[in-house]
């Protein structure tokens, strides 16, 4: 199993980098969690050295200006969906190279009986049946995260990933 590497925006980077309190709670292995409901905005994106910039649709995420993403002069908006997360259960979405994004909600930390971050287990799979990478993220609610790494046509795949 290879890992991708996930670059955070600075709110995602709080919710990754946030200590924790004795007040959150998680509910353990076995015991019975309340339905929450999620929902994933999914943006894809293709990084490259085009000379394209970056596509107006894509100019709100400041990170692609930032390294790591700065590495690449153009990004081009590919696709974009919505796709509802129950806790454990796949949703998944097709990427622009044959592969898939598996997206699972492993958990909610909370606070006051209110989210405060989603455990998310991100995987790709590399066209049916090939390699897999997986990536585990804590984002606070409508906190934009990204994952990227994946080589696809002189540049690479892009995902950026906000819960709510």
């Amino acid at each position: 199993m290879k890992s991708l590497f996930a670059v955070a925006t600075l709110g995602a980077c709080l919710a990754l980098c946030g200590s924790s309190s004795a007040d959150e709670k998680v509910p353990q292995p076995g015991q019975p969690a309340r339905k929450i409901e999620v929902s994933a905005d999914i943006v894809i994106a293709r990084g490259s050295n085009a000379g394209k910039g970056i596509d107006p649709k894509l100019a709100k995420y400041k990170e692609l200006k930032s390294p790591p993403f700065s590495s690449y002069d153009s990004y081009e908006l590919l696709d974009e969906a919505t796709r509802p997360l129950e806790r454990e259960k796949v949703a998944s979405m097709k990427l622009p190279d044959g592969g898939e994004l598996k997206l699972v909600l492993d958990g909610v930390e909370e606070k006051g009986g209110k989210p405060m971050r989603f455990v998310i287990k991100a995987t790709i799979v590399k066209k049916p049946g090939g390699e897999e990478s997986i990536v585990q993220v804590k984002a606070k609610p409508g906190a934009m995260f990204f994952v990227a790494g994946q080589k696809f046509e002189n540049g690479i795949l892009v995902l950026g990933i906000k819960l709510h």
